[in-house]
């Protein structure tokens, strides 16, 4: 997309070279290079009316990978493939989006934001999504230093030479060529990235994700929760009624009776595999533990220490409160309370807005924010 590339390439296109001592030439060079981008960005047309971030763009975790769903989708063809220009509540500078639809209901997807704080420097968040690839990625370039942080997700990208999964890197140095940070992690899906590398992700990821307004991703997935609260987990009596009844199929001499056994099983869906996950299999034959182990990879459980591990977990128990599920809530709210030892105050119904700003206070509180620069405040508008 030629007008995105062009775009980018202005953002990049900054004299980093100058040095300390010559403050005042700098800034009238940020100042020159805002002019001629916001000559650039007035001859877009513009979408009518202030927006939300969440009017353009919304991403969720869905079995722990990454999906953007945009409700400009819709409007795709009257936006006429081109870039557009948006006002955007929350962020400065300048914003600029392209939505293109392709074949089979897929669509390549480009939100852009500028900004020029203090005139110090030039900043720059994108998102951008094509099939099989999403892109969220922060640039922040100043006269004393640089810092790039990138996530891209791919999937089915082999033609590419992309392999399948999630990689996060992260580039901190200043002007004279010193570098203060160097990571590059990768992981086959964005929930195994949070859960081995937390402390990059919160140092690092988290804070863009916040900028981004995009805590919501930090959600615990709810079939996760449960893995780990399986002890409180009251589950579905029908399905488990109906999993008892399947087992003895596991078993059959006929392979085709014991694969349609399975597959009847697999269909219960992940309520089953709960119940599976909890259940004491110690008298079933090594058949039919075979077959549930089959069913239980599908969701790609954790082991019974890792679950364990994370009741204690404080990052954890943080972000299982942005679950939509009220009865996860408060199950995690318990047990932080026992774990920090102190009374965290959270209201299992509160609404989301009010959820996230009080989950950011109590992870300050805690000494479990990000560090990254320029964070600001989580609560959505």
């Amino acid at each position: 997309m030629p007008s995105t590339i062009k775009i980018v390439l202005m953002l990049l296109v900054l004299p980093v070279s100058v040095r300390a001592g010559d403050r005042d030439t700098y800034r009238q060079m940020i100042a020159q290079q805002k002019a001629q981008q916001e000559t650039y960005i007035r001859r877009l047309d513009e979408l009518p009316g202030k927006k939300k971030i969440e009017d353009l763009l919304r991403v969720s975790s869905e079995q722990g990978k990454l999906t953007l769903k945009s409700p400009l989708f819709g409007a795709a063809q009257e936006m006429k493939n081109r870039q557009v220009r948006a006002e955007v509540e929350g962020f400065e500078g300048f914003c600029t989006l392209m939505v293109q639809p392709i074949n089979n209901g897929q669509y390549y997807f480009t939100f852009s934001n500028m900004s020029y704080p203090g005139m110090e420097g030039i900043q720059n968040f994108s998102v951008s999504m094509q099939p099989g690839y999403l892109q969220i990625s922060k640039n922040h370039n100043s006269q004393v230093k640089n810092y790039t942080i990138n996530l891209v997700q791919t999937q089915n990208r082999a033609m590419f030479g992309q392999p399948d999964g999630i990689q996060l890197n992260v580039y901190g140095g200043d002007n004279t060529g010193r570098i203060n940070v160097s990571i590059n992690l990768s992981e086959p899906d964005f929930a195994t990235l949070r859960r081995k590398h937390p402390r990059e992700v919160d140092q690092h990821l988290r804070p863009l994700l916040r900028e981004l307004k995009l805590e919501n991703l930090f959600a615990v997935d709810e079939g996760m929760a449960w893995q780990v609260f399986s002890d409180e987990w009251k589950g579905d009596q029908e399905i488990a009624a109906k999993l008892k009844a399947l087992l003895p199929g596991l078993e059959g001499d006929v392979y085709a009776d014991r694969e349609t056994a399975r597959q009847a099983i697999r269909k219960l869906g992940p309520d089953a595999a709960l119940v599976i996950y909890r259940m004491d299999r110690s008298s079933l034959t090594p058949e039919q533990n075979c077959q549930l182990d089959s069913v239980l990879a599908t969701y790609a459980f954790m082991s019974r220490p890792e679950a364990q591990r994370l009741t204690t977990d404080v990052d954890f128990l943080l972000d299982c409160l942005y679950s939509d599920n009220p009865e996860v809530r408060a199950i995690a709210a318990r047990h932080l309370r026992q774990t920090v030892h102190r009374d965290v105050n959270v209201d299992p119904k509160d609404d989301y807005d009010t959820r996230v700003a009080h989950v950011e206070a109590l992870r300050a509180e805690l000494g479990r924010n990000g560090i990254g620069p320029s964070t600001r405040p989580a609560a959505k508008s």
